[in-house]
């Protein structure tokens, strides 16, 4: 994928931020993953984001994080798609050891989140990214832009700094602020920028992001924002308001209730549409019986995603 070029109009311009499928045991299941990666482009995806937070990558074994890069990046290299491996690590020297492996796997871009855990300076977030430019270079960075996670606010001119950085060509910018996020481009209109909710995604690309990288309707509905991509591109912004309208009332349906188990709820529904095989956790808690049986009841009132799920009477977390 050519990071300058990829706009709305290349196949979405939609990177998923895909679930990592677990055994039993919780090792990486390498089948259900590349199910799940293949999945993801035959729905029209450019290409996958994983290892963030939807993915647990700051919760995975190191070794289970670079499988999971490993067996993506081959799916990518099949298919001609983009594979971004969010890297982020408490420890800055394990985050780099990330890197280092995804680079030298073939990734297309590496991402990470900014240091956070006890509160970090602006400073601090900056001689962080020149580490991790530095040690992966050639390849591109993908920054995160993520306050509700980090705490950190940063200003317009923070961010134009951090662009400033040579290897760093972007953000997966998951803030509301679409205000923020468009005097960001017109400062640095070269950057690109993937705006990481779901709920906004038709804004976001009218403001200038070039995709989105979610993963609420990345795993459960791709081809929803493949499609509101699309249209928002041909300049059908009716057809693309529909469709954002749509997910959004899904979202609204399924994640007050599943809001503090939004994960384990995304690997129940792949689960039941045949894509996965467990929806085993890493540590998070697992849904009850009883929040199986009301997913079940709330996806029955939602024939866009109901229609999908093809194997009902599989066990969310098999014996």
């Amino acid at each position: 994928l050519d990071w300058h070029n990829c706009r709305t109009m290349d196949a979405g311009g939609f990177l998923p931020a895909i679930v990592t499928p677990l055994t039993g045991e919780g090792e990486i299941d390498v089948s259900s993953l590349q199910r799940l990666v293949q999945h993801m482009f035959a729905q029209g995806c450019a290409g996958i984001y994983v290892g963030g937070n939807t993915g647990e990558g700051y919760v995975l074994e190191i070794s289970s994080r670079k499988t999971l890069a490993e067996v993506c990046v081959a799916e990518g290299v099949k298919a001609g798609k983009a594979v971004v491996v969010h890297i982020g690590h408490p420890r800055t020297s394990v985050a780099l050891e990330l890197a280092v492996h995804a680079r030298d796997a073939g990734a297309t871009a590496v991402s990470s989140m900014p240091p956070f855990v006890g509160g970090a300076t602006f400073a601090v977030v900056e001689a962080f990214y020149k580490k991790l430019a530095a040690a992966v270079a050639p390849l591109s960075v993908v920054a995160y832009h993520i306050p509700t996670v980090t705490k950190m606010q940063m200003s317009t001119a923070e961010l134009c700094k951090l662009l400033d950085i040579d290897g760093v060509v972007g953000f997966k910018f998951t803030d509301p602020d679409l205000y923020k996020l468009e005097r960001t481009l017109a400062a640095r209109p070269d950057a690109i920028f993937f705006h990481g909710m779901s709920t906004v995604q038709v804004p976001a690309l009218l403001f200038g992001a070039r995709g989105g990288i979610t993963g609420g309707g990345g795993n459960i509905a791709p081809q929803w924002m493949v499609q509101l991509g699309t249209a928002v591109a041909g300049g059908d912004y009716a057809e693309a308001m529909r469709l954002q309208r749509a997910f959004n009332s899904v979202q609204e349906t399924l994640y007050g209730p599943f809001s503090h188990k939004m994960t384990a709820s995304f690997k129940a529904i792949l689960v039941w549409q045949g894509v996965i095989s467990s929806g085993k956790m890493v540590q998070d808690p697992h849904l009850t019986t009883d929040e199986i049986k009301q997913l079940r009841t709330l996806l029955a009132e939602l024939p866009e995603i109901s229609k999908s799920l093809t194997h009902l009477d599989a066990q969310i977390y098999p014996k």
